[in-house]
């Protein structure tokens, strides 16, 4: 009996993606979603478990790579095929699925047009009240749900890109599962499913994330580099060519790290808005730059920023920003001047664990470890 589903507006919906792909994104033309986070998750990351001598399943730390766990909401109301236990999603006839379950959430009912006692004989065939065929309107099937087999009794969802609206999801929030945060809040939702996870554990996200523009000199950079690690951790600190591990896709790698610091610190030198591509457009005009990605990445996600100005540097004007990374104009800023000595970059960072008293204690708990 085939059955038609209704998915509210305003539905979250989980799902498991790279940290490259958008969460509203569809990948391969579909996505892969749950009503509930524990299903989502165990049928994308446990899919043929492995089990130790005490009978629980073992995910290794290694598979989380690159993984991100993203809420949505749906913006629009969408409608699935519902198929039965077992069924296999991909060879769904979704062009003979007919009728409409009433609204009221995530639930279905059988149609009644099938035939046999209560069937509600179609109006299409003639006499009074029909509906002439060019007038019927069939409301679109935006994809299938299922039983998940992994996690009994929760749902499954794929939703078809091209049968879908184009802003019919809207991301929520997004949980990295291969930060220390991640890791621990994943390890709770699977250990009811006996889920446990192997391997060394990867470190958490930077306390510090370090922003700038190659052009123009680095050595400040790397000085400041130097004096933060020497004060908070090898490990607290993120600068670009130093972090990133060779042959790892940088992207995800740069984002994530930028969204999970507590502090960025946007080093601003003479050319940072003013170097230009081949065609004489600024770099910080292309929503492709790097440098600018990582600031609005930060700002969007509510993370400390504070611009460092290098030397004579004027402060930023928010009219020539683009409109992402516009709110950094209006930060308090720090000030290194040009041609700066060690010492000068270690006075910095005493001025900024004075302006930001969470690197301050971070500091003490390091020295004191």
């Amino acid at each position: 009996m085939t059955v038609r589903q209704v998915i509210n507006p305003g539905t979250l919906l989980w799902r498991v993606h790279p940290a490259g792909l958008g969460p509203a994104e569809f990948e391969s033309g579909e996505a892969r979603f749950s009503p509930h986070h524990e299903a989502a998750l165990v049928e994308a990351l446990v899919p043929d478990p492995k089990f130790t001598s005490t009978g629980r399943r073992v995910l290794p730390r290694e598979l989380l790579e690159g993984k991100v766990a993203s809420a949505l909401r749906t913006r629009t109301e969408l409608i699935v095929a519902r198929l039965p236990f077992g069924a296999d999603p991909a060879g769904a006839d979704l062009e003979g699925v007919s009728g409409l379950a009433p609204s009221g959430g995530v639930g279905a009912v059988p149609l009644r047009n099938g035939g046999g006692v209560g069937a509600v004989p179609p109006r299409n065939g003639g006499g009074v009240g029909a509906v002439p065929p060019q007038n019927r309107v069939t409301p679109p099937i935006h994809g299938v749900s299922w039983p998940s087999e992994r996690a009994m009794p929760h749902q499954m969802i794929v939703l078809f890109g091209h049968r879908c609206p184009p802003d019919a999801l809207a991301p929520d929030r997004p949980i990295a599962l291969d930060d220390e945060d991640g890791m621990r809040w994943l390890s709770g939702v699977l250990a009811p499913y006996r889920v446990e996870l192997s391997g060394p554990a990867k470190p958490g996200p930077p306390l510090v994330f370090i922003n700038y523009r190659t052009t123009g000199g680095t050595q400040e950079v790397y000085w400041l580099d130097d004096e933060l690690r020497r004060r908070l951790g090898e490990h607290a600190v993120f600068r670009d060519h130093r972090s990133l591990r060779a042959g790892r896709e940088f992207g995800p790698e740069l984002l994530r790290n930028a969204r999970g610091a507590k502090v960025m610190l946007a080093v601003i030198g003479e050319r940072w808005d003013r170097t230009f591509d081949d065609r004489g457009r600024r770099l910080i005009d292309d929503s492709s730059d790097w440098v600018r990605r990582e600031v609005a990445e930060a700002l969007a996600h509510g993370v400390h920023v504070v611009p460092v100005l290098v030397g004579l540097r004027p402060k930023l004007d928010a009219d020539a920003l683009p409109e992402d990374i516009r709110k950094l104009a209006g930060l308090q800023v720090l000030h290194l001047r040009h041609r700066s000595t060690e010492r000068d970059v270690a006075s910095l960072v005493d001025q900024l664990f004075d302006e930001v008293p969470l690197l301050a204690r971070a500091h003490a708990e390091y020295a004191a470890s």
